[in-house]
């Protein structure tokens, strides 16, 4: 169990870091069936550290580490048994003598991969250390009492000197608790002006349900928590409830209920609820939409609209979901990494640099016209003083949707597609679409918002949908009032060649077109150009001379 956690809680770093560095030695060594902590591991295995802050935040604690003579954060080995988190703790307690830590988060803060020399003492070849560090806060009334057999020295850095160092493993770790310490709010997350509007206008009506949803890593809880800072500024006489922490929602059913029974006894006026994981917290949202509070909650699901479908599935019956009084505002967030303004580096630089083993370059060449390439920024991963690797930071790429009458109608009707349509009728934006406008804007990596830009294809197919179902004209696709696109981007749509396969993929594809019987099939999420390919699949199969003759 401990094992497969781990291996989670990794994979769940790295889908947050895309640009962690040496990430592929990590990917490996959790897609193998190997003891992750073993020291005899000839290839890499885990550790633990500790990130110390003292109780103002403003300093962290150091140790020289007796074997390397460097300054690092205190950590070791793991044991057998012991979880990634309880082996950090125990290491403090014995190299610094400090026991009475808070815990910051229980997620990995960072983690550093780098080798360890062969050690003929201990039998063990050259390896790869993947360090993975927990934040943690020290007690003001505890004194560190220094183990002097593993360390040397100790002292506490501020966190401001720590950012400037030319060790990157350590500047990191404190442009990381830089970024912490800021205030969270929606400026601050990267939502536009227009969205912004929604969401207060949304907080500040009386009742009904917030529902942010997003895949792992896609920095809803932060969204959250600035939802409840602007409703705590605006309410400060009233003491909000959280009523399902993570910690909660693997506690037994009987505490669950306990804690829903003490928010409707002290009557709340807004309620901030963790995630709805199944119907029980679907249940309990909804007691509490309809007892007429206001509620912030979380799904996992791959767009606003597809809430609603996950709303469902977890027994929201359909005259809620077309309540007026019920959702008040749909949010659908993905995290990105922030460029940093000072290395970021140019379109022509980034072809000169880049292997562009996804086609990177070929695809924004085909599609995107000349004067919005000049403004588009990618990320240099070597970084510099004022950054790490590249990264400054996180912002989102979201759509935000107030539903009217229609759409609530459409939820209550089961015509969440409908729905969707009938919102980007009225000028609202998918996540998708932010994510370019921010990287027209040279604010993000292209390749953040998408590794291949098969996307593009399947932003025009929402809008060729879009126009076939209300029988509007074609017309180019608008981001951030301008046309980004070529027009040689629809011919493309038409013709197989025009979705990025590989020449072995396109051989398979035609080749299964072109037996007599059997099924086709194409799968893929919401805007995931599934009917242009089925189109494009079939005009390939018109044009063969033999279809042509039967």
């Amino acid at each position: 169990m401990i094992q497969a956690a781990m291996r989670n809680e990794l994979s769940a770093y790295l889908e947050q870091n895309p640009g962690t560095a040496n990430a592929q030695v990590l990917k490996d060594l959790i897609a193998g069936e190997g003891d992750l902590f073993a020291r005899g591991a000839s290839l890499a295995h885990v550790t633990a550290s500790a990130w110390i802050l003292n109780a103002q935040g403003t300093h962290a604690l150091l140790i020289e580490h007796a074997k390397y003579h460097k300054f690092c954060p205190p950590g070791g080995h793991i044991d057998a048994g012991e979880t990634a988190l309880a082996a950090c703790l125990r290491e403090v307690g014995e190299e610094v003598g400090l026991h009475n830590l808070n815990v910051i988060s229980p997620q990995i803060f960072d983690i550093d991969i780098h080798r360890i020399p062969a050690s003929e003492k201990k039998n063990e070849p050259e390896h790869w250390h993947i360090d993975v560090r927990y934040a943690l806060q020290a007690s003001p009334t505890e004194e560190v009492n220094l183990n002097l057999d593993e360390c040397l020295s100790y002292k506490w850095q501020s966190i401001h000197e720590l950012a400037k160092l030319e060790d990157r493993s350590i500047a990191r770790l404190a442009l990381k608790t830089r970024r912490t310490q800021s205030p969270v709010d929606f400026v601050g997350l990267g939502f536009e002006p227009s969205q912004i509007a929604h969401i207060t206008q949304a907080l500040e009506q009386l009742g009904g349900l917030v529902v942010i949803s997003g895949i792992c890593g896609s920095g809803a809880e932060l969204t959250q928590q600035a939802m409840m800072n602007h409703l705590t500024e605006k309410h400060r006489a009233e003491k909000p409830v959280n009523t399902a922490s993570p910690e909660a929602s693997v506690c037994p059913v009987s505490a669950f209920e306990a804690v829903m029974r003490s928010a409707k006894d002290s009557d709340p006026e807004f309620i901030l609820h963790s995630i709805m994981r199944d119907e029980d917290s679907a249940e309990s949202v909804r007691s509490h939409v309809k007892a007429g509070q206001k509620v912030i909650s979380r799904v996992h699901s791959a767009s606003a609209i597809d809430s609603i479908m996950r709303l469902r599935t977890q027994g929201i019956p359909p005259e809620d979901l077309g309540d007026k009084n019920f959702i008040s505002l749909l949010i659908h967030q993905c995290r990105m990494p922030l460029l940093c303004p000072h290395c970021s580096i140019e379109f022509e630089q980034f072809k000169a640099c880049s292997d562009d083993k996804y086609g990177v370059v070929d695809h924004i060449h085909r599609y995107v016209k000349p004067e919005v390439i000049e403004g588009l920024r990618f990320r240099n991963a070597e970084g510099c003083p004022s950054c790490i690797e590249g990264a400054t930071g996180f912002t989102v790429a979201a759509e935000v949707i107030e539903p009217d009458r229609f759409m609530r109608q459409c939820f209550a009707d089961n015509q969440d597609l409908q729905a969707l349509f009938h919102y980007r009728r009225q000028g609202g934006h998918v996540a998708l679409e932010h994510g370019l406008m921010k990287a027209f804007r040279g604010e993000v990596d292209m390749r953040d918002v998408e590794m291949r830009l098969d996307q593009m294809v399947a932003l025009q197919e929402l809008e060729n949908a879009d126009r076939a179902d209300s029988g509007l004209p074609q017309q180019a696709i608008s981001l951030l009032g301008k046309d980004i696109f070529e027009d040689k981007m629809k011919a493309n749509l038409r013709s197989l060649d025009g979705f990025g396969y590989t020449p072995e993929q396109l051989e398979t594809i035609r080749s299964a077109a072109k037996k007599p019987v059997g099924a086709v099939i194409v799968a893929g999420k919401t805007y995931g150009a599934l009917s242009s390919t089925l189109t494009s699949l079939l005009d390939a199969m018109r044009s063969d001379p033999k279809k042509q003759a039967e």
